[in-house]
């Protein structure tokens, strides 16, 4: 995924106290449902935009739809992916908890619902002995094709570390604020019929392009980022304010008595 800079834990905008009672070093998944790229076709209208240059726009865009209270985000990651990396993703965001599926090059694939006190975590034995932070090769069979309960105040919360980045909205669009970036206006489009203008972010040899929504709220739909350490990603936005909360699986485990097993 992009280069998220900061977590967000479900609720999605509990970053800041998640990550002081998590990890500081935390980041932005159905098995592979994430939905094609849409066709995109030039069109003319700036609509509420007109007249603006593209930092106003990209404000307004990331003040949008950092306040929606819900929205899906289908992922794919192209090469140069990382190995053993992931390849697709598709989630659920709520400011209540986050609820997805990552694949990983490989055959790696786990579930989870992420939640500020206890997350949940279903993932196949390759994902176990592969892709879990740290990889559990002794326990991988105990711990595959189950839930899997994480409690925040437990050492082996480090488990929902990585589920934890790779969820995050705000490390998708970290780079709405973040500094020595060089932002310039593109082109308008469509994209899964909405009307949309192109904004171009160039920060430290990575590029992001925004698409955002030029009528109504001013939703980022469409963003694709090239250069990232997880490889070249397209991340399509969609059902703003219309997502069900994602509520925790029944029944599930302890995960701290099977590790330490």
């Amino acid at each position: 995924m992009t280069v998220p800079q900061k977590s967000i834990a479900l609720p999605r905008f509990l970053a800041t106290a998640m990550s002081a009672i998590v990890l500081s070093s935390l980041l932005f998944a159905a098995c592979s449902s994430s939905a094609p790229p849409p066709s995109t076709t030039t069109t003319t209208s700036l609509a509420g935009f007109a007249g603006q240059d593209a930092a106003a726009i990209l404000s307004q865009g990331c003040a949008a739809t950092l306040a929606s209270t819900s929205l899906a985000n289908n992922a794919t990651f192209r090469a140069p992916a990382q190995v053993g990396g992931v390849k697709s993703m598709h989630w659920i965001l709520s400011t209540a908890a986050n609820k997805g599926t990552v694949t990983y090059q490989g055959g790696g694939i786990v579930q989870s619902v992420i939640q500020p006190v206890v997350s949940y975590i279903k993932g196949n034995q390759k994902y176990w002995t592969t892709n879990a932070t740290p990889p559990q090769a002794a326990t991988a069979s105990a711990l595959a094709n189950k839930w899997v309960s994480l409690n925040a105040s437990s050492g082996n919360w480090k488990q929902a570390s990585a589920l934890i980045q790779l969820s995050s909205l705000q490390g998708l669009l970290s780079n709405c604020t973040a500094q020595g970036t060089t932002i310039t206006k593109g082109a308008t489009a469509t994209v899964a019929g909405n009307d949309v203008i192109t904004i171009k972010i160039v920060n430290a040899g990575v590029t992001q392009l925004f698409s955002i929504q030029t009528t109504g709220k001013h939703y980022i739909v469409k963003s694709t980022t090239t250069g990232g350490t997880s490889g070249n990603e397209t991340a399509l936005l969609s059902g703003f304010n219309a997502q069900k909360t994602p509520s925790a699986p029944t029944p599930s485990t302890s995960i701290d008595p099977i590790l330490a097993s």
